[in-house]
């Protein structure tokens, strides 16, 4: 029987029988899963786990939403000094919001 729960560390597993995996926050949000409902859920403990993981994955959306609005040729992310300097702004601030 396959079920979830939340680890002492505050990750979120998938027990599959005797094997449990640790489901990143992309597999999570993937599968829909309503952390909220899980028994004992601690979402400081949960924020812990993933901070880095869901800074990065929302300066990543950031950046493709940005993109989008501001660009119609794929060529042009590879060559537009813009972007990736906007791009690399994001992550910084995502990473300087995680730090310790």
């Amino acid at each position: 029987m396959r079920t979830f729960y939340q680890a002492k560390n505050g990750a979120i597993y998938l027990r599959n029988g005797s094997r449990s995996t640790k489901l990143s926050h992309q597999q999570i949000d993937d599968l829909a899963l309503v952390v909220f409902e899980l028994n004992d859920f601690d979402f400081d403990e949960y924020k812990k786990a993933y901070n880095t993981e869901i800074a990065l994955l929302d300066a990543a959306r950031e950046v493709i939403k940005w993109y989008d609005a501001n660009h119609t040729d794929d060529i042009e992310i590879y060559t537009d000094n813009a972007a990736r300097k906007h791009a690399m702004r994001l992550l910084k601030n995502a990473v300087m919001t995680c730090a310790p």
